[in-house]
């Protein structure tokens, strides 16, 4: 009984929210449009309620897709017609969520589900847009999932009695008692006793049966091998010779390549990487104590200045300070009119809309942009004239107007006693320009969020010098969707330190230039391109940066970037550029001409999936220490040539899948690289179909089996 009440509740609450009808009918297809036919008649300009589904009809009798107003709310209809519950929705600039009866609710939304302004505008381009969002997804999660499989796999370690099982030879590998061959690609637990002591040491045995030494990676994860040298007093028996151990730190003399310990990050295991190559596999030096953050105390502002009597007006307005936004405001029609100081005779312009504004219809604002007029609606301002100084407070957002669309006299604003700037514009999705030429903003380091989401905002201007104190500029762009470029070249950058995620989301985002800038002080640009599906064109020529170690996936899914320029670049601390332009299915150009990276270390998937791209030249790069390249061209379908000619064999022999499923590849010259050990030269041309020459140098210890063998000529 009480199911029935609430099925009756909800048949009701339908009838009311939709108000429809049912009635009996058929759906027609009309030239490609549907229409539901009651009657003699097409159902026209209503609700209908067919199969238990809404549906909405327009004046022709089709069916209503995409945004729908009912009624003066906004609902959201899926290609068929049929209402999309429960989802995310970017219209007009606005971002929404729909309840479970498919209307629209105006809410902040990162990344919309259905996005309307980005695409075509019909829910068809919306749909698509988010279809290939979700594929994309889908493929990072699938990569992410077999990295994290990769590295939770357990290691399976082989336990093994020394005398019993094993012996050792005389180059320090182990042998196999039982089928007297060499233990090699694995992990063993030796134990060993000599009568007086048991113990046990863990080794990873290469493909030669050589224990590893030093930092090391294994199975995708990184470990430290004991490679110190110990005096030898003891007398034991290893096989057919006599040798001794450390009575003081009863490491046995063949217990060197033993694992000492897991490394908690690839910055760890690569610092320590160097700094065993540097010191000639010397031990690794000690590290001292860690730097301690500094606490630095800060006064809480002061208030005593500003006092106010009975009826809430400032009895003292001479004075302001950086502690206080003391701004006066009076709103004619549609333009806002703000002053740093009451309104007078002086500030009044005669002729003018000004001239007869009355007391009672003027106001302040001492409190970062809290309007105090509480019946003062921000919505129908369009325009904001500043007509005297005004000093605006740390975080004072006195812009956050939904439709404005300009502001004059931007000069006006004092800037001088502000350090930061963050969220000044915050969500103006109106405005279409600002121009702070003339604004001093010297004083400021932190402009972050400065625009977020002013998404019709299409140009800014600062003066030159700008950006000469600026140290935090993160998400400074922040969804921006209406932005299409944006040049930092004459802009002093060498004090930014964060510059994370400065473009999120700026979905018409096409071209980016950072020519000629200096980052001196970077310590992040996390996610600098995220989510700008359609960036064209990024310039990074004569770029010198510093401190920045890892740029891993920097351009990575940006699949509308074509061209990219490094040329006279300087990127010496970077470390990592693994999967750098990872599925970017239309890169087609990348210059690295006279390119210096000489801690270049890991170029892991740096251009997999690159569809597009036909040449590729890392010939003028200057790296030298690279440890691995595992499918660092791998599935570049359209790949013709490629010139590594500068590249040595890196350092960790990490080639696999290097040239993976480049289908179109005719020739390699491999000729740079010159493994000390054997390697099977097919572990790096899988799926390469058009492959006729592979050019190996001669002193090299490349091989190939069967049919590859007539493909390589030795140079």
């Amino acid at each position: 009984m009480r199911l029935l009440r609430f099925a009756i509740f909800l048949l009701l609450c339908s009838i009311f929210v939709f108000g429809l009808v049912t009635f009996a009918g058929e759906w027609v297809d009309v030239d490609g449009k549907w229409k539901y036919k009651v009657g003699d008649d097409f159902v026209r300009n209503e609700i209908q309620w067919i199969g238990n589904k809404p549906y909405s009809f327009d004046d022709d009798g089709n069916i209503k897709t995409g945004v729908v107003d009912i009624n003066g709310y906004l609902y959201l209809y899926d290609t068929d017609g049929s209402l999309i519950k429960n989802s995310s929705v970017r219209y007009s600039g606005i971002t929404y969520v729909t309840n479970g009866f498919g209307r629209l609710k105006e809410k902040k939304v990162k990344d919309p589900d259905y996005d309307f302004d980005n695409s075509d505008g019909t829910i068809e381009g919306a749909k698509k847009l988010y279809l290939e969002k979700i594929e994309i997804k889908k493929k990072n999660q699938l990569i992410q999932e077999s990295i994290k499989a990769e590295k939770n796999k357990k290691r399976e370690i082989k336990k093994l009695k020394f005398g019993e099982d094993v012996s050792i030879n005389s180059d320090l590998t182990f042998m196999d008692l039982h089928t007297n061959e060499l233990l090699k690609s694995m992990w063993v637990k030796i134990v060993f006793n000599d009568g007086d002591h048991v113990k046990e040491y863990t080794y990873y045995l290469d493909e030669n049966g050589n224990r590893l030494t030093g930092p090391n990676e294994v199975e995708g994860k990184y470990y430290l091998f004991i490679y110190e040298t110990f005096d030898v007093k003891k007398e034991y028996m290893a096989g057919n010779e006599t040798r001794t151990y450390n009575d003081y730190h009863e490491h046995p003399e063949f217990t060197i390549g033993s694992l000492k310990k897991e490394y908690k990050s690839y910055k760890e295991y690569y610092n320590e990487l160097i700094d065993y190559q540097n010191r000639g596999y010397n031990a690794v030096k000690s590290g001292g104590e860690q730097n301690k953050p500094k606490t630095v105390q800060i006064e809480a502002p002061t208030t005593e200045n500003y006092i106010n009597d009975s009826n809430n007006n400032i009895v003292d307005n001479s004075i302001v300070d950086n502690s206080m936004c003391i701004i006066y405001y009076a709103c004619v029609d549609d333009i806002l009119y703000l002053s740093g100081t009451p309104f007078g005779d002086e500030f009044a312009v005669k002729g003018s809309v000004l001239d007869n504004v009355k007391k009672e219809n003027v106001y302040y604002s001492n409190n970062q942009g809290v309007w105090v007029n509480e019946n003062f609606d921000t919505s129908k301002v369009n325009k904001i004239i500043i007509i005297s100084e005004i000093i605006p407070t740390d975080n004072a957002n006195i812009f956050s107007m939904s439709n404005v669309k300009e502001i004059v006299n931007l000069g006006n604003i004092n800037f001088s006693k502000k350090t930061n700037l963050r969220n000044f514009f915050y969500n103006l999705k109106s405005i279409t320009s600002i121009d702070l030429t003339g604004c001093n903003l010297n004083n400021l380091n932190d402009v972050s969020n400065m625009f977020y989401g002013c998404s019709s905002l299409k140009s800014v201007k600062f003066d030159q010098n700008a950006f000469s104190k600026f140290e935090n500029i993160s998400e400074l762009f922040s969804e921006c969707t209406s932005l299409e470029e944006f040049d930092f070249s004459s802009y002093d950058m060498r004090n930014i330190k964060n510059m994370s995620r400065i473009f999120n989301s700026c979905t018409n985002l096409k071209t980016v230039s950072f020519e000629n800038c200096q980052f001196n002080e970077i310590i992040n640009i996390d996610a600098l391109f995220d989510s700008c599906l359609n960036l064209n064109k990024i310039n990074f020529k004569n770029v010198h940066m510093k401190n920045i170690e890892n740029l891993s996936g920097i351009c990575a899914n940006l699949i509308n970037l074509e061209e990219v320029d490094f040329e006279n670049s300087v990127f010496d601390e970077v470390s990592s550029m693994k999967g750098f332009f990872e599925n970017c299915a239309n890169l087609k150009t990348v210059n690295f001409n006279n390119v210096s990276m000489k801690n270049l270390v890991d170029i892991q998937s740096m251009f997999r999936n690159c569809k597009s791209i036909t040449n590729i030249d890392l010939s003028k790069i200057n790296a030298d220490n690279i440890t691995s390249m595992d499918g660092l061209f791998s599935e570049c379908e359209n790949l013709e040539s490629v010139n590594i000619s500068n590249l040595k064999y890196p350092i960790l022999g990490k080639i696999l899948y290097m040239f993976y499923n480049c289908k179109s590849i005719k020739e390699i010259d491999l000729t740079s690289f010159k493994p000390k050990e054997a390697h099977n030269i097919s572990e790096l041309i899988i799926g390469c179909t058009s492959l006729q020459k592979i050019y190996i140098n001669k002193d090299s210890l490349f091989y190939a089996i069967d049919d590859l063998k007539m493909l390589i000529e030795y140079q």
